[in-house]
């Protein structure tokens, strides 16, 4: 029997760690798997000081939430494995295979730079209408960069 994912549970979960600081997400993600608050501030090295001033109860209730939702373990689950998913992704840089190279070097430049931009013609009442992805393309390369910076400090 294969079980469905509550797709909305899913995009409830990415929304809650979207909406919140690098190092809120950090400590949640490690709460998650940490039996005490000290185990996860030690492993995101933050402070007892910072915790309280942010909120515990509310970091707290977030990670026992992801936690207890098997949709939103599987994110935990995949946001551990991103610094390995990179590594995989940067070793294909390195291949003997030319297309592997290729293919690894596109998937790494679409992700940090953003798709080539594709020109369409427009025409009709839309053809005045300026239509840019450039600040979702600046969200992405931030959060990539964030992620490679926390794996580098790591």
């Amino acid at each position: 029997m294969q079980i469905k994912p509550d797709m909305e549970l899913i995009k409830n979960a990415t929304e809650t760690l979207r909406g919140l600081s690098d190092s809120e997400r950090r400590y949640i993600l490690a709460r998650v798997d940490a039996k005490t608050n000290v185990q996860a501030l030690r492993e995101c090295k933050l402070s007892q000081s910072w915790l309280t001033k942010t909120g515990v109860d509310r970091l707290n209730d977030i990670a026992d939430k992801l936690r207890s939702d098997i949709s939103g373990r599987a994110l935990v689950l995949l946001e551990g494995a991103l610094p390995e998913a990179v590594m995989v992704l940067i070793d294909g840089l390195y291949s003997d295979d030319e297309r592997i190279k290729q293919s690894a070097a596109k998937d790494i430049l679409d992700r940090v730079m953003g798709r080539a931009t594709q020109k369409t013609e427009v025409t009709g009442a839309m053809a005045n209408v300026d239509i840019t992805a450039d600040s979702q393309r600046d969200k992405v390369k931030a959060s990539i960069m964030a992620k490679l910076n926390r794996l580098a400090d790591g």
